[in-house]
């Protein structure tokens, strides 16, 4: 069914569900964008707050270690100046390692005993040295006994792990993970550096004092330095492993301080926690926890609107009823109108008309009606004086029909006469004065047809296009007539002329009737001799 055959009650209470379901779906659309903004903000400042306190407290945690480290540093046992002159007085050997006098052993045991003590002290505390200013090694807690001595001291070791260790970087022996912390030993009361004083600290400092934040939100999150090395996670097991994931190391080896990206499953995001140090933040969180609380609202949404288009309907459905229920009246009225009913009957009781546009169309109904009722009543007088303007048109034409017969017989009489006019000019003038009496009755005739045609003029006025029609016809055969009168005058205006003609003729038939007399005349006078003009004067005679 098309919606141009529906019922009106139908058209606006579908309109208005059409309308209600574009506001619902524009305020759900605004909705859930906000909805999906606010969770969206809602993540990041949580993200940025979860980023500061592992700053912070990461922070803490070195500044706490350092600070232990150079309490250490800072003992009388550790401090001695003598540390690079005793490297210098020793030999290097055929592997590149520092060989010292056997009395220097025993030192070097007591300094890697004593370090070992103080490493007691905390528990991530793996082990600890302390170097030379050039990196050579001349205590280890890790030493044990004396004969283990050479195996650490006197050796050279690389830059980074006594001069440039980072807390970022994490080194991995064995089975352990850890980072190194370093501390600058100076000669005393001076700013000199005469040895680096360092300590391997347990990845498991950050797991036992970093709340690693686990909840719903998160499906995973955890710190990685700038080598993709996992520097804390949930999973104790993990920490120290290489982070997989080719995205986050690829933003990390690109520098860049923080990206983000959304896959069909999961919102991902890297983020440097620290400018001064390159730890960053990976957090993966699935996209249904993400749009759940919008998907939620959406859905509440949704179901308010659909809850509200159905009572809608049916309240604007039986309101526009009630208020439309006139109409059913109105249409009945129509109906049977159109049957031709013009009775009291059809007309609307005025007592039950509302003040309302329908009310108003109703009262114009009822005077539709009345006016209908009077132009029809017109219309039936106009008729019976149009039939009685017809049956006088008829008469007329009878009688101008009549005339116009007697009009040509006297025509074709008179053309008789023409022919005959040598004996009959008598007989035409009084056919002439019959024509002319009967040029009179004509124009009698002609007016009594041009006041019928005015009243059939007015008549057809009266009676709508029909009557003008008749009148046109009416006009039609008034002109008839008048072209009629003009021949009857010509004619008139022929028959003046043939009679001036005939008077013409009669005086010369008389001369020479007088002359064909004279000519007998003298021919009689002649005698033989004018036998022969006698006889020419008889022609002239029987001539005219």
């Amino acid at each position: 069914m098309m919606f141009k055959d529906l019922y009106i009650r139908w058209k606006i209470s579908l309109l208005l569900i059409l309308i209600i379901t574009l506001i619902m779906g524009g305020v759900s659309y605004f909705t859930y964008n906000f909805t999906q903004d606010m969770v969206s903000k809602q993540i990041n400042e949580k993200i940025e707050l979860i980023k500061n306190a592992q700053k912070n407290t990461i922070r803490t945690l070195i500044n706490r270690v350092n600070e232990e480290v150079a309490f250490f540093a800072q003992k009388e046992s550790i401090y001695a100046n003598k540390y690079d002159n005793d490297v210098k007085e020793s030999r290097v050997s055929e592997d590149d390692k520092f060989v010292f006098d056997d009395n220097y052993y025993y030192i070097f045991l007591l300094k890697s005993l004593e370090l070992a003590e103080q490493n007691r002290m905390n528990d991530h505390f793996l082990y600890s040295y302390i170097t030379t200013s050039q990196g050579v090694v001349i205590a280890d807690s890790r030493i044990k006994s004396e004969e283990e001595v050479p195996q650490y001291v006197g050796n050279r070791i690389t830059e980074e792990r006594y001069r440039s260790s980072r807390i970022e970087k994490i080194y991995v022996d064995e089975d352990q993970k850890y980072f190194l912390a370093q501390f600058s030993i100076y000669r005393r009361n001076t700013n000199i550096i005469v040895g680096y004083y360092t300590i391997a600290v347990s990845l498991d400092i950050f797991y036992k004092n970093i709340d690693v934040f686990q909840d719903e939100l998160f499906e995973e999150y955890y710190l990685v330095n700038d080598e993709g090395i996992i520097f804390n996670h949930s999973q104790r097991e993990l920490i120290g492993d290489k982070d997989n994931e080719a995205w986050y190391l690829d933003i990390i080896n690109k520098d860049i301080n923080g990206a983000e990206r959304i896959n069909k499953r999961d919102y991902q995001l890297v983020e440097r926690i620290d400018h001064e140090r390159a730890i960053y933040l990976v957090a993966t969180i699935p996209v249904k926890v993400l749009n759940e609380p919008v998907n939620k609202i959406r859905n509440i949404v949704f179901l308010i609107s659909f809850l509200a288009m159905i009572l809608i309907f049916f309240s604007s459905y039986l309101l526009i009823s009630q208020v439309l229920n006139p109409l059913n009246s109105l249409l009945l009225g129509f109906s049977n109108l159109e049957k031709g009913e013009l009775s009291e009957e059809i007309l609307l009781d005025e007592k039950n008309i509302q003040n309302d546009e329908i009310g108003i169309l109703s009262l114009a109904f009822n005077s539709m009606v009345k006016e209908l009722r009077s132009i029809i009543g017109k219309l039936i007088r106009v008729s019976v004086n149009v039939d009685d303007a017809s049956y006088k048109l008829q008469t007329s034409s009878n009688e101008l029909g009549s005339t116009s017969s007697n009009v040509a017989v006297a025509i074709m009489d008179v053309t008789q006469g023409s022919e005959e006019q040598n004996s009959s000019i008598s007989n035409i003038n009084e056919k002439t004065k019959k024509l002319s009496n009967m040029v009179e009755k004509l124009d009698k005739s002609n007016q009594e047809m041009k006041n019928s045609a005015t009243t059939m003029t007015i008549a057809s006025e009266n009676g709508g296009q029909e009557m003008e029609r008749v009148s046109q016809q009416m006009e039609n055969i008034k002109t008839s007539i008048d072209q009629v009168a003009g021949e009857i005058n010509n004619l008139n205006e022929i028959t003046l002329e043939i009679d001036n003609i005939l008077s013409i003729i009669n005086s010369m038939a008389n001369q020479t009737n007088i002359l064909s007399i004279n000519a007998s005349i003298e021919a009689a006078r002649a005698g033989e001799a004018g036998k022969g003009f006698g006889v020419v004067a008889g022609k002239i005679k029987d001539l005219a």
